[in-house]
C-alpha cells in the first residue's frame, strides 16, 4: 500500500461564507451577505441572505469565473429572474478565487469544508485575499 499525503485545508462553514462574501464584492462592486452550509454529504451551497441575485449578476459571476456550460446551466434558474442561492459548482470557483487556490478533492461535512490536495497560486495570495489582509 503506497501512503500518499496531501495538503489540506479545514474551512467552517462561516470562514467559507467570508471568503465568498469577498468575491462576490469584488465582482459586483457592493455588499452581499452570505451562507455557506452543508446539504448532504455530496452538496453544499450559498444563500444570499440580504438580497436577491439578478440573472445579470449571475451572468456576471459565470463570465468572472470562466464557468463551463455545465456549471452555467446549474446556475441560471429556469422559472425566475434572479436567484437566492448560488450552487456548489459555482460557489467552488468563487472560493477558489478568493483563496488564490486549487484543490482535487473537497469534503463537506455539517461542520466545514476540507478541501484536499490544495496548492496555492504562486503569489500564495488572491487580491481578494489581500484586500482582506488591508481591512483587518
Amino acid at each position: 500500500m503506497q501512503n500518499n499525503l496531501y495538503s489540506s485545508v479545514k474551512l467552517e462553514w462561516y470562514e467559507v461564507s467570508h471568503y465568498i462574501e469577498r468575491a462576490l464584492a469584488k465582482i459586483l462592486k457592493g455588499k452581499t451577505v452570505c451562507c455557506a452550509a452543508f446539504e448532504d454529504a455530496e452538496y453544499w451551497s450559498v444563500r444570499i441572505m440580504n438580497r436577491r441575485l439578478s440573472i445579470s449578476e449571475l451572468k456576471t459571476l459565470l463570465e468572472f469565473v470562466k464557468a463551463d456550460d455545465k456549471t452555467t446551466e446549474d446556475s441560471i434558474p429556469e422559472d425566475s429572474d434572479s436567484a437566492k442561492f448560488i450552487g456548489m459548482r459555482l460557489s467552488s470557483m468563487l472560493l477558489g478565487i478568493a483563496l488564490g487556490a486549487r484543490w482535487q478533492e473537497c469534503y463537506a461535512t455539517q461542520n466545514a469544508l476540507w478541501l484536499i490536495g490544495i496548492s496555492f497560486d504562486s503569489d500564495a495570495k488572491s487580491d481578494v485575499l489581500k484586500e482582506t489582509d488591508r481591512s483587518n
